[in-house]
């Protein structure tokens, strides 16, 4: 059975699909034909998987040396219940998590949550967050609740140490900064740790979240976009330029910025968590948490 000997399980909206992208392209790397394969999800939620045979279907048929990877960032959220299951269907498996500002992120993926239609389209930053504060946790444990995730995905330090317990030193975390700074370098260490020789270093942003005009015109995109996720995998500077075409024609003329008072609100909500997260990791840069 073909299963992955390299993960990456976390965050969202972090950039692990550029990451994803461009390991994926390196010789001897058999990716997931889907990004998210979300095999293990059910987990999060109490449920039972699929029969493993179900998994391997995401994978083409591989070489010996193959690094067999695939990227389901939603997976960090799932603590020590999916840590374990992965660790049991892959014993010499290694992670990566890629963690981004906090704020930053939930800025982000109430963008990305508005253009996927989970959220009212008229809903401000400030009413999205009014929304998620009494919600604390518990939307990363509620299929329902996958758009008010803005505040919860990023406690971090809630999730990181089962992480760090079941994976140890097979388990890299990285941030999202690396990538931005030092592209090349950043995509070569979390090559290293997974088994990857990079060979080919391309700078392509992915799933960059723009603020759409029409919701209806953006459901029909939706849809192509997944009933064609093969094609765009296999074909992914088509895609870029349907792309540019596709939001020429319904992305908002101004495209909305976060303000300098929902950025210290951020700052203040997520204080105390970076504060433990320090404690775990303490080369999280400096700049976060402090109207980064």
């Amino acid at each position: 059975m073909v299963t992955p000997s390299a993960f990456i399980v976390g965050v969202n909206k972090s950039g692990t699909t550029a990451v994803f992208n461009a390991l994926s392209r390196q010789p001897n790397v058999c990716a997931s034909t889907t990004k998210e394969t979300h095999f293990f999800d059910p987990l999060k939620y109490g449920d039972a998987l699929p029969a493993l045979a179900e998994y391997e279907k995401f994978f083409e048929p591989r070489l010996s040396d193959d690094v067999v990877i695939e990227a389901t960032p939603g997976y960090f959220y799932g603590g020590r219940v999916l840590a374990e299951k992965l660790r049991e269907v892959s014993p010499e498996g290694k992670a990566a998590i890629i963690l981004r500002e906090p704020g930053a992120r939930a800025f982000s993926w109430y963008r990305f949550a508005r253009t996927r239609l989970l959220l009212p389209q008229n809903i401000t930053f400030d009413e999205y967050l009014d929304r998620c504060e009494p919600l604390g946790l518990s939307p990363e444990q509620d299929k329902d609740q996958v758009g008010w995730r803005g505040l919860s995905g990023g406690a971090y330090a809630h999730w990181l140490p089962s992480w760090q317990s079941v994976f140890g030193e097979d388990l890299l975390v990285m941030y999202s900064d690396d990538f931005r700074a030092r592209p090349e370098e950043a995509l070569v260490r979390i090559g290293a740790h997974l088994g990857i020789d990079v060979v080919e270093a391309e700078d392509r942003q992915s799933n960059v979240s723009v603020d759409i005009s029409n919701a209806k015109l953006q459901r029909v995109a939706l849809a192509l976009n997944r009933a064609g996720e093969r094609i765009w995998r296999r074909h992914p500077r088509l895609k870029d330029r349907l792309l540019d075409v596709y939001y020429r024609l319904n992305s908002r003329k101004q495209q909305e910025r976060m303000s300098d008072d929902a950025r210290r609100r951020l700052d203040a909500h997520f204080a105390a968590s970076l504060a433990e997260l320090r404690e775990m990791l303490p080369d999280v840069p400096e700049t976060w948490g402090r109207a980064a």
